[in-house]
């Protein structure tokens, strides 16, 4: 989506609990404003997001661990087959989790370019490693 589409959303459904305003940037960036309150409680809302996946009712992800506080690295379990099975899934364990851990960086301080974490995906039965990508990578954000 354009910035102003992004902007327009929280424009068009503000919500006084978790910000005060979207405002489209020259350079097709979106400011959200926060007070300091309404900033504390987004950024909890996006760890506890995360941290729900843990009692989520997705079939393939069993466990979602975070190395630290900041989000920087997550490994997730899953069920090696339903995983294989399940687009929506494997999108959650990737582009939600890196979206949401890299949202939180910024949030917390970290300058946007340089928020990093790195998503671990193990098969839950064998512990052997399937897939650990680093984010951002290089063309994460161009649309084709």
């Amino acid at each position: 989506m354009t910035a102003e589409e992004f902007a327009k959303g929280y424009q068009d459904n503000p919500n006084p609990q978790f910000y005060t305003g979207a405002v489209v940037n020259s350079d097709e960036t979106v400011t959200l404003s926060f007070t300091p309150a309404q900033l504390k409680k987004y950024r909890e809302g996006i760890y506890n997001n995360l941290q729900f996946q843990n009692d989520s009712n997705t079939e393939s992800i069993k466990d979602v661990q975070y190395e630290d506080d900041m989000l920087t690295k997550i490994t997730i379990s899953v069920d090696l087959k339903l995983y294989n099975q399940n687009g929506l899934e494997r999108q959650m364990c990737h582009s939600l989790m890196a979206g949401e851990a890299g949202t939180y960086q910024v949030l917390s301080g970290t300058p946007p370019d340089e928020w990093n974490t790195i998503i671990t995906i193990k098969d839950a039965s064998t512990g052997k490693i399937i897939d650990k990508t680093n984010y951002p990578y290089a063309d994460m954000y161009i649309t084709k």
